[in-house]
């Protein structure tokens, strides 16, 4: 697939090696990161990484010792979450263009950490990260990390599912149009549903029984495992591993998941949804039935 890949925002610290001085002082940096990067943005970002997010470890080729990279990649039109991690960390950000008239892809924004940036970002992070703790774990023991900073405890949050959802998850809320009994007439709806899509089905199962802990009802879940997908050029459908998506539904449930998912969500196209979904369900369910029993 042919690109196109430019820098629109340069990094004034790209190069730097470490966040602390020669005498072990604290550069101004690492203290704007602990002000800005609150205990809410670390476990929305866990999730974040977790569903979109590409931890890199590996040898260098060039000198001993190992490289840690870490890349974050959203489409154009749903990069806040991208954005403002760039601006909290100082990270460059690049623009993708995608040239493949077969595929439509859409224009995306990148970011990457570098060493010392990518290292205080995992060990902020590690506590409420899920799917990749033990990635995360593994890299910072070879790091030389205290054991006593990683446990393998696992901490479920509002905050984290809401990164996840930004990252993994389709918030549906559409105008639907169906044939009358008999073919007669045409009747219309308006269909709401949250879906959560992973080929981590232990991880999935995870998030669902946290969830109906808290008394929220699932839909039955699907497995999509793209038999019947063609493989053309760039895509090999027999490589792909089955996924399985979660499915909520029910106006009154899903207004109550989006009333807590809102408070940190950060993709805008997403919370429009989730907003109207709110609003829909306070017309029908309470204004309403309000302005009826007056009458």
């Amino acid at each position: 697939m042919k690109k196109k890949s430019e820098i629109i925002y340069k990094s004034k610290t790209k190069h730097l090696r470490s966040l602390f001085d020669k005498k072990g002082n604290e550069l101004p940096i690492y203290n704007d990161i602990l002000d800005k990067f609150t205990t809410d943005e670390k476990a929305y970002y866990a999730g974040m990484i977790d569903g979109d997010g590409s931890i890199q470890y590996s040898k260098r080729k060039d000198r001993p010792g190992k490289k840690l990279k870490i890349v974050l990649e959203l489409k154009e039109v749903n990069a806040e979450p991208l954005a403002e991690l760039a601006n909290i960390f100082d990270l460059s950000v690049r623009r993708k263009i995608y040239y493949d008239t077969n595929t439509n892809t859409k224009p995306s924004l990148m970011c990457e950490f570098g060493k010392a940036k990518a290292e205080i970002f995992l060990i902020m992070i590690y506590p409420h990260l899920l799917e990749k703790k033990m990635l995360v774990k593994n890299i910072l023991t070879d790091l030389k990390y205290p054991a006593e900073y990683l446990t393998n405890d696992k901490q479920f949050s509002y905050a984290y599912l809401a990164g996840y959802t930004d990252a993994e998850g389709c918030i549906t809320f559409e105008l639907r149009h169906q044939k009358g009994w008999k073919g007669i007439g045409i009747s219309s709806s308006y269909r709401c549903l949250y879906r959560l899509t992973s080929n981590n089905f232990g991880h999935l199962a995870y998030l669902k029984n946290q969830l109906e802990e808290k008394g929220y009802k699932f839909n039955k879940d699907q497995i999509l495992n793209y038999k019947n997908v063609k493989e053309r050029e760039g895509r090999n459908p027999d490589k792909w591993k089955s996924t399985k998506v979660l499915i909520i539904g029910g106006w009154e449930q899903l207004s109550s998941l989006y009333k807590s998912l809102l408070k940190y969500s950060k993709i805008n196209n997403k919370r429009q949804l989730m907003k109207r979904t709110q609003q829909y369900h306070n017309l029908i369910y309470t204004a309403l039935p309000r302005y009826h029993a007056k009458k």
